[in-house]
């Protein structure tokens, strides 16, 4: 590509070669550092955007960051929390058409925390939520608890949580949650149910069809999800796996250096996610 680039500029240079004798120019720039042409100039910024674009895109076709919007994923994510996602687990699309599929690489995972749409919402809104169950699982909420193919999912009492949001504080009680492949991660049932909770304690069964998708939250209490209007989710509408978080802060609406600076969480910043 480059040497296509030498050739326009060369054409060009041809063509107009009074502008690279201008001693005006010359006489400003003479150092070593400056001592370039016009085209030179131009053809190395050009260069540099034209390379910027380029891996701005590359890296769009690999990854995604979608930022938290609710608490529904409390404790693992946080509102405001921005997630580095890799899109190429599951599927490698083609660089610069990413609606077309290069070739599968592996099924979502039951425990995988990834980014969806649902066509309930735009399709320019991502939900990043945790796979609960997968195509041919049973999963039902019985009284808050959670069964999947007809077996509680086992829960491990490790303390009192407090978080807050919106410049209000919550409590609730913290598990250890393990899935029925082994996944070990925690999850926030709420000990106060009131306004601010919306809870789904039963739900009918869900049976999964043939890559259908249960995602729920981790905030059990607090997370509209699979069990609600956000319904099941097809494989073909899951965008990635998160990998990391790259950045958290509280205050990252306010236009104040000072406030924004104050509000960055950087016991969070670039934690791995499990």
């Amino acid at each position: 590509m480059s040497k296509i680039f030498n050739k326009i500029f060369n054409k060009i240079n041809t063509i107009y070669p009074n502008l690279l004798k201008d001693r005006t120019r010359k006489s400003l720039f003479n150092t070593k550092f400056f001592n370039f042409s016009i085209f030179g100039w131009c053809k190395w910024v050009f260069m540099i955007i034209v390379k910027v674009i380029f891996f701005y895109n590359l890296f769009g076709t690999l990854f995604v960051t979608p930022k938290v919007f609710s608490p529904s994923m409390t404790p693992t994510l946080e509102t405001n929390d921005f997630i580095l996602m890799s899109t190429s687990v599951y599927k490698l699309k083609v660089p610069f058409l990413k609606n077309i599929t290069l070739c599968n690489i592996s099924k979502p995972k039951i425990g995988d925390i990834v980014g969806f749409t649902s066509k309930p919402y735009s399709e320019n809104m991502t939900f990043t939520k945790r796979i609960l169950a997968g195509p041919g699982d049973k999963i039902q909420y019985k009284n808050g608890i959670l069964f999947i193919n007809d077996k509680i999912v086992k829960l491990k009492y490790i303390k009192q949580y407090k978080f807050i949001e919106n410049n209000k504080e919550y409590d609730g009680m913290l598990y250890e949650e393990t899935l029925p492949n082994g996944n070990k991660h925690f999850v926030l049932y709420n000990n106060k149910f009131g306004e601010y909770y919306n809870a789904e304690d039963t739900t009918e069964p869900f049976i999964l069809g043939d890559k259908e998708y249960f995602c729920g939250g981790d905030n059990r209490h607090n997370s509209d999800d699979s069990r609600t209007s956000i319904g099941i989710i097809p494989e073909d509408q899951i965008i990635g796996k998160g990998i990391l978080i790259l950045f958290s802060n509280g205050n990252i609406t306010t236009f104040e250096i000072t406030s924004f600076i104050k509000g960055i969480k950087w016991n969070r910043c670039l934690t791995w996610l499990v």
